[in-house]
């Protein structure tokens, strides 16, 4: 499937935003109830500050999904990317991670290598597998991460 037919099945209303300090603590409600990993105060502060890109995903006025990432040379670093379970396969994914990678000649993320929806959803979107990390992640069950990339 494209990523054009995952645009079509989006609800109208989906909106971006950038991540502000009115609406940050909405992206951290989000990050926490879908990411298995906790980040640190100073993860949002920059945020906050643009040291950290980041957009959040927005349906009738609910934060639903938030993407958070950095760029270098071109390639974007995906440090975050979550939606919402209840609004997940409806291309909200899709759209933020099209709006963190506009502009990018790659990318590439750290996932766990037991979250196998994520695994799948990069797979889809062009993402390799390139390495596999132990003890990327800390006081988790699953510490061994993927390092996914995509080359355009």
């Amino acid at each position: 499937t494209s990523t054009r037919d995952f645009k079509t099945m989006l609800p109208v209303s989906v909106t971006l935003n950038t991540v502000d300090s009115g609406n940050i603590d909405r992206v951290k409600v989000v990050l926490a109830s879908v990411l298995p990993v906790s980040y640190p105060p100073s993860f949002y502060r920059d945020m906050v500050q643009g040291k950290v890109s980041a957009c959040v995903a927005t349906l009738k006025e609910r934060t639903v999904g938030c993407v958070a990432w950095t760029c270098e040379a071109g390639v974007v670093n995906i440090l975050a990317l979550g939606v919402l379970a209840t609004h997940r396969e409806r291309g909200v994914a899709t759209l933020l991670l099209e709006r963190c990678l506009e502009g990018a000649t790659g990318a590439y993320l750290y996932v766990q290598t037991d979250n196998n929806e994520a695994v799948q959803f990069y797979k889809k979107r062009g993402f390799c597998v390139s390495q596999t990390v132990d003890g990327y992640y800390k006081r988790v069950v699953c510490t061994q991460a993927y390092k996914m990339e995509l080359t355009r």
